[in-house]
């Protein structure tokens, strides 16, 4: 039992966020204070190049419920995410983006849904969000329904709530890696829960994820949601070569489809050759831990 728990720890990874930080915090305050709650709000920031470690480091001296987490590089989304639920002592844990597209408003109604029934993890889901990004609705959702059948797993969105004994046995963390992959291999579907949330435009900046960046994280997620990750590797890579080999007999069988094999060919070889790439830098990585180092931890308790 953690001493003094509170009723939720609120998980905010934050990169380059100088402009949104103080209002996050603010509409974190005011949604929980129209509650009974208990909360604590942890920000951890993933080496950011602006001064988004002074803001954070500033407001968790003088903010009762905000812990401020400092990563010794930049690791991405879901390592920074992890290092703040392994210092998270809630009976349950939210993690919400730093961007404010999902409202802070939502998080008491998450806890509400999760406790009233069987579910050790509630997802939020936003209706809108691929409209109010700026993105073709039909296409987005069907290009993330074809990467969950690729990746065996039933949808999943960052905004979520779960039980704290989902991801710690006793004060041991267990998770080393994607949270959501691990939060799925641990749970029967019934025990998986899904409520609507509200959306937003992001509230400052732009988004911080590079294309190269996406093209890296989806063999990355998929390595880490299947259950016999090298099964993954192996089966996924086949299949490239198998369609390159298709579009070779189809460019020689029919004329028409010619001009199409060196575009095709190409573009499934280079797909495979980074699985390849990545899915051996993963089997790497997964031996070297911690996943994330925290060199610096700031609150009014630590003052």
């Amino acid at each position: 039992m953690v001493k003094n728990q509170p009723d939720i720890s609120i998980v905010v990874p934050v990169y380059n966020s100088a402009l949104i930080i103080p209002e996050l915090i603010a509409r974190v305050q005011t949604a929980i204070q129209s509650s009974t709650l208990t909360y604590e709000l942890l920000l951890t920031d993933d080496c950011s190049t602006d001064n988004s470690w002074q803001i954070i480091s500033e407001l968790s001296k003088t903010n009762d419920h905000v812990i401020g987490l400092r990563l010794s590089k930049n690791n991405g989304q879901w390592c920074s995410t992890l290092a703040g639920i392994s210092r998270a002592s809630g009976k349950y844990i939210v993690t919400i983006d730093d961007d404010l597209e999902y409202g802070p408003v939502d998080i008491v109604k998450l806890y509400n849904h999760i406790i009233s029934g069987e579910h050790y993890v509630v997802f939020g889901m936003a209706k809108e969000k691929y409209l109010l990004q700026g993105k073709n609705e039909r296409i987005s959702r069907w290009r993330k329904s074809l990467v969950h059948r690729l990746w065996s797993s039933p949808p999943t969105d960052s905004f979520k709530i779960f039980r704290r004994d989902l991801v710690f046995n006793g004060n041991q963390f267990l998770p080393t890696v994607f949270l959501d992959a691990f939060i799925i291999h641990q749970l029967d579907k019934k025990f998986i829960g899904y409520m609507e949330v509200g959306f937003n435009k992001r509230f400052a900046g732009v988004s911080n994820t590079p294309f190269l960046k996406k093209i890296q994280l989806f063999f990355l997620y998929g390595f880490h949601f299947a259950l016999h990750p090298e099964k993954y590797v192996v089966g996924l890579t086949i299949l490239f070569f198998v369609c390159i080999a298709a579009t070779v007999f189809l460019s020689v069988t029919h004329t028409t489809l010619s001009l199409l094999l060196p575009v095709a060919s190409l573009l499934l070889l280079v797909t495979g050759l980074l699985n390849l790439y990545y899915s051996l830098g993963i089997f790497s990585k997964t031996k070297q831990l911690p996943l994330y180092l925290i060199v610096e931890e700031v609150s009014k308790k630590s003052i």
